[in-house]
């Protein structure tokens, strides 16, 4: 059983709430939202062609020479 103290708590909005969720009727509210939404799918796909390929072409690279791929190398992190 929740106290009061749960219950009277205002739930937090999730970050997709946040980004993509619009709280008043305007049509160009919607618009903006409309374009924010197929900027971010745009660069989404866009990292999948670029970051994608060159990590498929490293791995191939990797598999024909039978070296260790550590995809760290391609996204620029970790200390391998």
């Amino acid at each position: 059983m929740n106290t009061n103290e749960a219950q009277t708590e205002t739930r937090q909005e999730t970050t997709s709430e946040k980004q993509f969720r619009i709280k008043e009727n305007s049509f160009w509210r919607r618009r903006e939202r409309d374009i924010f939404v197929f900027r971010y799918l745009a660069r989404i796909i866009w990292m999948w062609l670029t970051v994608g390929g060159r990590i498929r072409r490293a791995h191939r690279e990797a598999q024909k020479t039978g070296k260790i791929y550590y995809i760290d190398n391609i996204m620029g992190g970790g200390d391998v």
